[in-house]
């Protein structure tokens, strides 16, 4: 459990719980984080750096928004869920660059991605 477990935060009104929670219960290997619009949840991976988690917890966010203001293209959020977390979490995006970088189950889910 973490300490941000649990943590509410509204974002246009619309309230979102965090919850950090263990590998096996993302829905995909080598996820960090995933946003459920529709139940208003937000989930991160609990054994992340906290300062990873925060970028996270932001790039799930922009999500968030994005899909709110009618972003359809699966790319185009990923870029700017990337850019506008990475501006106000620096040291998290390098960090999550660098984890991302050495796991194996990482790489195997982006090309799942590419190839879906």
């Amino acid at each position: 459990m973490s300490d941000f477990d649990g943590v509410t935060h509204y974002l246009n009104f619309k309230k979102y719980l965090v919850k950090y929670i263990p590998k096996s219960k993302l829905p995909n290997k080598g996820m960090y984080g995933y946003c459920s619009d529709e139940y208003k949840l937000i989930y991160i991976l609990e054994t992340l750096p906290n300062y990873v988690k925060k970028f996270v917890l932001s790039h799930e966010i922009q999500h968030s928004l994005d899909l709110e203001n009618g972003f359809k293209s699966g790319w185009w959020m990923e870029i700017r869920a990337n850019l506008f977390s990475g501006l106000k979490h620096p040291v998290g995006f390098i960090g999550c660059i660098i984890m991302t970088i050495f796991s194996v189950e990482r790489w195997k889910y982006y090309i799942r991605r590419v190839i879906e």
